[in-house]
């Protein structure tokens, strides 16, 4: 091979067909602006290069290249064409540029380190940092200013990942993985419900990091399983599991290839997971309901569950008014079989209820909502009919826990810490055992004895009509005793009618206001016999 031997001199511009050799102890000096094209060769520095701003060195050609800086700083680098082989580290101070013929640098176990003014330009999915072996794309003093990392493992995938730093800026280092594993970065490749591609994020200063990242992907990239709608960057918690905050689940955008934005990224390994991988605790609240409650067997009604149009999927009322979801929902809703209606007994299905996880530090706010189903016994369980509730969450924070029916005041935990809940074993609250279990003052009722125990305030028949009836109202405007009579009909107060309502406040199946057992006597239970213009207000 030919090698082109440099005395300390400064070039103004060069075109070489021979290797850039610079020997130990000699310096390349380049002018401002200066340009050198190693053509087909390779640039294998033994001393310095004394770079200067606006000087660039040009590698292109048709054969890979190796490169070699010796520890130099370049200003800029010129990538053309073809794949440039990193034999040491190389820092680039200025851009480095992906021409528009192409090419790719190949790190090996080498970093490629990009000074906290440098840029890169011209990468794209024949244009890209390849990173294969040990090697990491480094840029320093990351910011909130988003920089991409534009690299891929092979030679064949590029999957670039954007990074900003909102917390301390650092040097933060990004490689690309063969795929995800069990352990991160080892053990079993994962199968299903992820992206086939990872990235090993590092940070020079451990500590103080608030990473904000758009990860790329195309469709091969996709394993069986994964849905795009419910997605998002999934974090390896080492020794643990993959952790997918669910603020951070939601749709890809994009069209092959598709992006993923997600927040409050710390380092470490980095993947694109469906909400398969999502982080969810594990729940088994109690909760009895005043209206359907039967104080001479210990348990409520399950009438509702017999009717031909009893909903097998969540009622219309969750979603909307005070019931308006927050967090994490899946795509295709909430939905049970009509095999979990069958159940008799105390595990007997009574109806659905909604759920909330608050923040203890600002109960108004709502961070996760789900509906879930009641038994007779006051179990609330998930959409099998049986098993805890899952519920998207983090267990590494508190939440206040709150229970709500669609004619029935809803309630929430004491405020405080809140409730810790975990991903593998069901956490138990009861609020059934004392007024104390919620919040408020008689945010409950005594609904029994022997034993002593409370369920949620009966009679808000119209509770479904926005967010602020929150009220029980035997009197007045917007009262829940009317909405009751327009059900039956205002001429005919002793027709009865069956069907699932949410003015049939005790849950029996039935709309009735005379007679027996009549839903107007709930109401004005609540409110109380003396006090018929009494509002009951939820506390909440």
């Amino acid at each position: 091979m030919k090698r082109f031997f440099l005395l300390p001199l400064l070039f103004t511009a060069h075109v070489l067909s021979a290797q850039l050799y610079i020997g130990n102890g000699t310096t390349l000096g380049l002018k401002d602006n200066v340009v050198i094209t190693v053509s087909g060769m390779d640039v294998n520095n033994q001393g310095t290069i004394a770079a200067t701003p606006g000087s660039t060195v040009r590698v292109t050609g048709t054969t890979m290249q190796t490169l070699r800086t010796n520890g130099s700083p370049l200003e800029n680098l010129i990538v053309d064409q073809i794949m440039v082989d990193l034999q040491d580290n190389c820092t680039v101070l200025g851009n480095l540029q992906f021409a528009a013929g192409g090419g790719k640098v190949n790190l090996g176990n080498n970093d490629m380190v990009f000074g906290p003014a440098a840029t890169i330009t011209g990468h794209g999915p024949a244009a890209y940092i390849v990173t294969a072996g040990a090697g990491e794309v480094a840029k320093q003093g990351l910011n909130a200013t988003p920089f991409t990392f534009p690299v891929g493992n092979d030679a064949s995938t590029y999957n670039p990942l954007v990074l900003a730093e909102n917390g301390t800026a650092d040097e933060i280092g990004v490689r690309c993985l063969a795929g995800p594993r069990t352990n991160g970065a080892t053990g079993t490749p994962i199968a299903t419900d992820m992206v086939n591609t990872a990235w090993e994020v590092t940070e020079a200063n451990a500590g103080g990091s608030n990473l904000s990242g758009t990860a790329q992907w195309v469709f091969a990239d996709e394993l069986p399983g994964f849905s795009r709608a419910s997605s998002g960057i999934a974090r390896y918690n080492a020794g643990i599991d993959w952790d997918l905050r669910p603020a951070n689940v939601g749709g890809a955008t994009g069209s092959d290839p598709y992006q993923r934005t997600s927040s409050n990224l710390a380092p470490g390994i980095l993947t694109v997971a469906d909400d398969a991988f999502m982080n969810q605790v594990l729940i088994a609240p109690k909760m009895l309901l005043a209206g359907p409650y039967v104080a001479a067997v210990n348990l409520m009604y399950d009438s509702l569950r017999t009717l031909p149009g009893f909903p097998l999927s969540a009622p219309v009322t969750y979603g909307t008014g005070k019931y308006t979801h927050a967090g994490f929902q899946p795509v295709a809703g909430y939905t049970i079989a009509p095999s979990v209606l069958a159940v008799t007994g105390a595990n007997a299905i009574v109806d659905w209820v909604f759920l909330w996880l608050k923040d203890p530090a600002n109960p108004a706010t709502n961070l996760q909502t789900r509906v879930a189903l009641l038994q007779r016994d006051g179990d609330i369980v998930d959409l099998d009919g049986s098993s805890p509730v899952k519920m998207p969450g983090n267990a590494t924070q508190n939440y206040l826990l709150g229970v709500g029916h669609r004619n029935h005041l809803s309630v929430r935990s004491p405020d405080g810490p809140g409730l810790a809940f975990n991903e593998t074993s069901a956490t138990v609250y009861d609020f059934t055992t004392a007024q104390t279990q919620a919040f408020g003052t008689n945010s409950m009722r005594q609904v029994d004895t022997a034993p002593i125990a409370y369920g949620l305030v009966a009679g808000n028949a119209n509770g479904s009509l926005g967010a602020g009836n929150i009220n029980v109202k035997y009197n007045g405007s917007t009262n829940d005793r009317n909405a009751v009579l327009s059900i039956v009909g205002i001429a005919t107060p002793n027709a009865i009618v069956p069907g699932y309502f949410n003015e049939d406040v005790n849950l029996d199946a039935k709309v009735k206001y005379n007679g027996s057992v009549n839903d107007r006597n709930v109401i004005l239970g609540t409110v109380g016999i003396s006090t018929p213009n009494a509002i009951i207000t939820e506390q909440f």
